[in-house]
């Protein structure tokens, strides 16, 4: 894919974390991702999910080349093991089309009411 970053994913170690969806990574590689909170498309083999980026900072043992990432996004990729990580794929993505590809169904009504909203929206103005 096009502008991906390869790291190695393992489990996050905060605990206030471990309820989110989110990866985690160091805070140089937050500019090339997008910043804080945008979306990101996290690939490993023939799966892959969506998550929002934060930076890691006072993480210890999180190299450049390392991330972290949520326990149910890491079972959905298949990294099963929590001592060890998985080489993964991942690259910056819109915002809509994390939520129309989101395995929640709340988040993908959303995202196509949303959507038909704009193009209701277009088709008024023009007609």
């Amino acid at each position: 894919m096009k502008n991906a970053i390869s790291v190695r994913v393992r489990l996050l170690t905060k605990a206030a974390d471990k309820s989110r969806r989110i990866l985690r990574v160091p805070n140089r590689l937050l500019e090339r991702l997008g910043g804080r909170n945008s979306w990101v498309r996290i690939e490993s083999g023939k799966s892959a999910i969506y998550r929002q980026v934060y930076g890691a900072g006072g993480i210890p043992g999180l190299s450049r080349g390392m991330a972290e990432l949520d326990y149910d996004g890491a079972s959905q990729l298949g990294i099963a093991s929590r001592s060890g990580s998985e080489e993964c794929l991942v690259s910056r993505c819109f915002s809509l089309v994390a939520h129309l590809n989101h395995p929640d169904e709340k988040h993908r009504v959303v995202a196509r009411l949303a959507l038909a909203a704009i193009v209701i929206t277009i088709v008024g103005i023009i007609v």
